[in-house]
């Protein structure tokens, strides 16, 4: 079972890892420390991947990981924290006539890849080639 964190906004659901969302927290302190410090913000990318999930009649469906019961289904069995994190897609800023709004939001876009190892339904590429060997084996 693993953790993850969620937060939502306009009928999105956004959904971290528990690694990337530490990950994230040590970036908002070390900006926070450099502010501090009376540096200037650094423009850091964000830490990413984060998961987004919606309604398939939402307007930025096919921006988004999936819908909310590819969600419920991904996430059975393990723990789930609410938390404040970026919610991609929520805003329509995806489709902002501002290029350089519109190409942030974007890179928020998952791939199936990455969803399935984040959701533990592929451990790594190891475990695919034990998989492989053994159904190989056995023709």
């Amino acid at each position: 079972m693993a953790t993850f964190y969620q937060d939502s906004n306009n009928s999105v659901v956004a959904i971290m890892t528990e690694g990337d969302y530490k990950r994230m927290l040590e970036r908002r302190a070390l900006v926070d420390e450099t502010v501090k410090k009376g540096l200037p913000r650094p423009q850091l990318p964000p830490v990413t991947p984060i998961f987004t999930f919606s309604s398939p009649d939402h307007p930025s469906f096919l921006f988004m990981t999936g819908s909310i019961n590819l969600m419920r289904k991904l996430l059975h069995g393990h723990s789930v924290i609410r938390s404040g994190i970026w919610v991609p897609f929520s805003n329509g800023s995806e489709w902002s006539l501002n290029e350089e709004e519109a190409r942030y939001e974007r890179q928020f876009r998952t791939s199936l890849d990455q969803a399935i190892e984040a959701f533990g339904l592929m451990k790594s590429q190891d475990s695919a080639d034990k998989v492989e060997s053994t159904i190989g084996s056995r023709s």
